[in-house]
């Protein structure tokens, strides 16, 4: 929201007019947190090739040490449903150092995320410090891969102009 406030001009110095992170931002991106909007979070889950995407109820703490403790329940659930065969379920849970599962600072895990893995008998990739695990992994981790996915498929399959193409299916112009 910050860089599509930007003026033309930008924040840039000499010779960077062409960088990315200092062109100015998307104008439609002011109008995401409007009036009567509604933030829906979900999360994939990519398993042995597999992938599962859920979407969590309105009461879903968010980033939080509570929040991670409530997805680790829906992720065990989610599993139990993919692989019935007890056998065959993975034991391991990889993910980012988000603010539910590890402090920023430390890297440590929070005890809410601990506590969570062991109840659904899952274990945390990086154990209990993600320390060494770096900040920014968007091109490596499989959720993203997942995500980009997702996107693609509804840029295609998601009409232009939806509001159009409503009034038609209803009898309008």
């Amino acid at each position: 929201m910050a860089l599509a406030r930007k003026s033309n001009k930008g924040w840039q110095s000499p010779g960077s007019e062409l960088s990315s992170e200092n062109a100015k931002g998307n104008p439609e991106a002011l109008k995401q947190k409007s009036w009567n909007t509604m933030r829906i979070w979900w999360f994939p889950l990519l398993a042995r090739g597999k992938l599962h995407v859920d979407i969590l109820d309105e009461s879903f703490p968010g980033e939080t040490p509570g929040g991670a403790a409530v997805l680790v329940a829906k992720v065990r659930s989610a599993l139990n449903l993919r692989f019935q065969n007890a056998a065959s379920k993975p034991e391991f849970l990889f993910t980012d150092r988000g603010r539910g599962f590890y402090f920023p600072n430390s890297g440590a895990i929070t005890t809410e995320y601990e506590q969570a893995l062991a109840e659904n008998d899952l274990q945390a990739f990086m154990g209990d410090d993600a320390s060494r695990q770096p900040g920014s992994m968007q091109d490596f981790l499989l959720h993203e891969t997942a995500v980009s996915w997702l996107r693609h498929r509804f840029a295609q399959s998601t009409p232009r102009k939806c509001w159009e193409r409503r009034a038609q299916n209803m009898g309008g112009a």
